[in-house]
């Protein structure tokens, strides 16, 4: 039996701290930039800031499964942009 490594995939906020002073929370619209890729900002339908890293998760995982990211990386740095 094979077993599968599922990445990593950090999410942070040290973009959006910097630029705005406080952690990211509350409802809206969300935009994250997945480092070292060329896809640019992916953006979040509203909802909340919990819930925009879980959609996020399963978008870059998403993107794995169809071959837009790499599967070979195990570590993805996500960042939540200002």
């Amino acid at each position: 039996m094979t077993k599968t490594n599922k990445p990593v995939i950090d999410v942070d906020a040290n973009d959006f701290i910097r630029s705005h002073g406080v952690p990211p929370r509350g409802w809206g619209t969300w935009a994250f930039d997945v480092k070292g890729s060329t896809l640019g900002l992916l953006w979040t339908p509203a909802m909340t800031y919990s819930d925009a890293k879980v959609w996020i998760k399963a978008k870059v995982r998403a993107l794995i499964a169809d071959g837009i990211l790499p599967a070979h990386v195990t570590y993805f740095d996500v960042s939540a942009q200002p």
